[in-house]
């Protein structure tokens, strides 16, 4: 999370208007762009996708109350899943490889040694 996007989060949960937020328009719309795509706010647009109000979302709120001084999470539980993924692929990978090393050796030996098939 950027600087424009935590103060904008720190703006909305102290209920001040968006305005004050002493950030450019255009950052300002960047920020709670992906704020929005994250679920943490709910954002009213103007033309010109120009930001015309904002709100914490419930989602919002929570992260402010675990997190207060917006700090950025350490390694979430999805980030978790996914190593965890990756382990058991690199896993699989290495069964597959095995599994093929037996099937050859097999039809080798069952060239020589027709009784083992």
């Amino acid at each position: 999370m950027d600087g424009c996007q935590k103060r904008l989060l720190l703006i909305l949960s102290q209920k001040v208007d968006i305005s004050s937020a002493g950030i450019s328009r255009q950052q300002l719309a960047n920020a709670a762009d992906e704020l929005e795509k994250n679920g943490l706010i709910k954002c009213a647009w103007g033309e010109g996708h120009t930001l015309e109000d904002a709100r914490l979302t419930s989602k919002g709120a929570a992260y402010i109350e675990e997190y207060p001084n917006l700090d950025n999470p350490g390694p979430t539980e999805m980030q978790e899943l996914e190593k965890e993924n990756l382990m058991l692929q690199n896993e699989s990978l290495r069964h597959e490889k095995k599994m093929r090393k037996w099937k050859i050796l097999s039809k080798v030996l069952g060239k020589f040694f027709p009784f083992l098939e």
